[in-house]
């Protein structure tokens, strides 16, 4: 079980130019992974907190995912837990019984390393691509690396969203490409089908 602050910095981009972003990294950086992602999300908002809590398959790999700290914030922290893949749907279930919003959602990413130790991702769901720039630190950290992160996204001609940004590109990530999931046979039978393709 690993536990650090996921820091994250965001850039939406237009969905055509996907393959252009693509092709431009894979001249400057090192190609980690292109990674295929099926996703149990549901989130939990209360006064006080919120919790990101996950289930899901990325390349074949299962694992539970719970992330602590203000939803869509740039310095959460992560902890994580491997699982079975026959257990995926079986957590999203339980999951989905929580007072939380509840989503399916389908990624495909591709992960570049950079010399800053940046880790960057350029994704895409059904209708909406963005970029994420991010690195796992140790709380301590997380003012020197967003330093970096923001230098860094500088020097490619982006701009980092605002909270309000990022808060939309989220909400319509919701509302245009990814599923609201509850715990019924059509959704569960969906989901099955679903995750014969990862």
């Amino acid at each position: 079980m690993d536990n650090k602050v996921e820091l994250e910095r965001r850039v939406e981009i237009k969905p055509q130019s996907f393959k252009s972003y693509i092709q431009l990294f894979k001249k400057n950086y090192d190609l980690l992974s292109h990674t295929s992602r099926l996703s149990y999300m549901g989130f939990t908002i209360t006064k006080d907190s919120s919790t990101d809590l996950r289930s899901r398959i990325t390349n074949g790999e299962s694992e539970v995912v719970l992330k602590l700290g203000k939803l869509h914030a740039k310095d959460r922290v992560e902890i994580t837990q491997k699982i079975g893949k026959d257990e995926l749907v079986g957590f999203a279930k339980i999951f989905s019984h929580l007072s939380s919003r509840n989503f399916i959602a389908e990624r495909e990413t591709y992960n570049f390393n950079t010399k800053e130790g940046v880790v960057i991702s350029v994704v895409k769901s059904a209708h909406i691509s963005y970029i994420e720039f991010e690195i796992l630190c140790d709380p301590k950290e997380v003012k020197a690396n967003d330093k970096i992160i923001k230098e860094l996204v500088s020097k490619l001609g982006l701009r980092v969203l605002t909270d309000k940004e990022f808060n939309s590109l989220n909400s319509r990530l919701e509302a245009k490409d990814d599923w609201k999931f509850c715990d019924n046979p059509k959704n569960i039978d969906k989901l099955v089908e679903l995750l014969k393709k990862y």
